[in-house]
């Protein structure tokens, strides 16, 4: 029978004219116990020993997700970063409960065990010995497979899974580094395996290609972004330098421990997605890789742009963020916060994929224009999560940022108490509501790409005749009232 037992078990089960017993008769005549799960002599499979010593602390972890703090994140970030061969086991949060067991060989992973404890314990006899054994729950595994490829499963706990935003029935999800110049992340319903979400992008030199299926309406629904500069780069650049040199020692030193801060501060934003969404975990193991191995390229002194490298994570190579350090570093001493953004910025296109041709191809990217900055915002996850995390003192994050980092809506209740989408201008008049935007989104047939034309509703947005010039008009409605679009 499992137990949860926040004290010593010996001592809270021995009767005290017996606390004088020493180990000796302690072994000769033991006290009597719950009858363990498995058979004397076996721990079972979701189970591992411990020590006597490590019960009090054990008793109190809960099907209640804990997380890392930034003292955990950095010591994380420290161990990964040893790329010696062997085993390594830390914990990821204050209370000890959520864990990390990584194994390398030859520099590279070969498996990594994240789970938590669940505050059961039991005990068996093992060679006339008590051994106490914790209970388990995995969060995910990576296990890389003998033709190379790397596999992670992110595992729903049934006391507090993962709910798809569809359906809000419980999803695993599996995250693939293939040597086929391929990453995949899928989400699946874990009764029957069926897709909710995909996100594939195949990298070549030529040109790499993001393929993003959601579930809508019972209906998978594909959208595909080819990959050029513009989708995966933020800021601007007089000449983009295909392959920049690398950055100093020094300089790839102090971006180091600004994207540490970065992601610490990202985190907490993460967090909020504990329980209810595979992000959290996906942060994590993205922070591995990166620690795993990456390097920096610097543009030149006049290139005031980022830039996530798709094409790097083919055959286990490090991961890469291109940058034009002296523009950065001029507004990080201005705006720290705005800088460290700029990181978390480009580490998320790791985690969430690239911005979508029919956002880039668009009509909202004019920087003075207040209403298509908002529509970027609201439509992007990579802007909004920046947005959300990164927002600088004093100012305002609303329940549109919210929701658009987490692909959800306003009544979510991870954005309660945040303040209202509906903004004015000067006269009033309100530029930006729930509502946000609708998208008139074309096939180029030169290019290949689709292209975007943001409207305010989805009702100007079929007035524009959107069907009659071959395209669609998407909904890019936060409104929890289905009529508000």
């Amino acid at each position: 029978m499992r137990t949860r037992l926040p004290l010593l078990v010996s001592l809270a089960l021995l009767p005290s004219s017996c606390l004088c017993l020493d180990l000796f008769d302690l072994i000769a005549n033991p006290p009597e116990l719950p009858d363990p799960d498995p058979p004397p002599g076996e721990i079972p499979a979701n189970a591992i020993v411990v020590t006597e010593d490590d019960l009090e602390w054990i008793g109190l972890c809960g099907p209640v997700s804990s997380q890392a703090t930034d003292e955990q994140l950095d010591a994380a970030s420290a161990t990964f970063a040893s790329l010696e061969d062997g085993t390594t086991e830390l914990a990821l949060s204050e209370d000890r409960c959520l864990r990390v067991t990584r194994t390398m060989a030859g520099g590279q992973l070969q498996s990594a065990r994240f789970y938590r404890f669940t505050g059961e314990v039991s005990t068996t006899v093992v060679d006339f010995e008590l051994v106490f054994f914790a209970f388990t729950h995995d969060e995910a595994l990576w296990q890389r497979g003998a033709d190379g490829v790397l596999i992670a499963n992110l595992h729903d706990n049934t006391e507090v899974p993962f709910f798809s935003q569809e359906t809000a029935v419980p999803f695993e999800v599996e995250v693939r580094e293939d040597h086929s110049n391929r990453t995949r992340q899928t989400t699946r319903f874990a009764a029957n395996g069926d897709v909710e979400w995909r996100l594939t992008v195949t990298s070549a030199e030529a040109g790499s290609v993001q393929v993003v299926e959601r579930l809508v309406d019972g209906v998978l629904v594909s959208e595909t972004t080819k990959v050029d500069d513009e989708q995966r780069s933020q800021g601007t650049c007089g000449t983009v330098q295909a392959t920049p040199p690398a950055c100093a020692p020094d300089v790839a030193a102090a971006l180091d421990e600004a994207l540490q801060r970065a992601m610490k501060r990202g985190a907490e934003c993460m967090k909020k997605l504990d329980g209810r969404d595979d992000t959290w975990l996906r942060y994590l193991m993205l922070m591995e890789r990166w620690s795993r191995g990456h390097t920096w390229g610097c543009f030149s002194a006049d290139c005031a742009q980022a830039r996530w490298c798709d094409t790097c994570q083919n055959n286990g190579e490090p991961l890469h963020i291109d940058i034009g350090f002296e523009q950065w570093a001029e507004l990080a001493s201005n705006n720290p916060s705005a800088a460290e953004g700029v990181l978390f910025h480009e580490m998320m296109h790791g985690l969430l994929g690239y911005h979508p041709d029919a956002i880039v191809n668009s009509n909202i990217y004019d920087e003075g224009d207040r209403t298509a900055q908002l529509m970027r915002r609201y439509t992007d996850r990579v802007n909004a999560c920046e947005a959300w995390c990164f927002a600088p003192p004093g100012a305002s994050v609303t329940q549109c940022t919210c929701a658009a980092c987490l692909e959800s809506k306003v009544c979510d209740e991870r954005c309660a108490g945040l303040a209202g989408c509906i903004e004015r201008d000067a006269s009033g008049n309100a530029i930006m509501s729930e509502a946000v935007a609708a998208a008139c989104v074309v096939n180029d047939a030169d290019s290949g790409e689709e292209v975007g034309t943001f409207h305010a509703t989805m009702a100007a947005c079929i007035a524009s005749d959107c069907a009659g010039a071959g395209g669609r008009c998407d909904s890019k409605s936060l409104s929890c009232d289905p009529d508000c679009e």
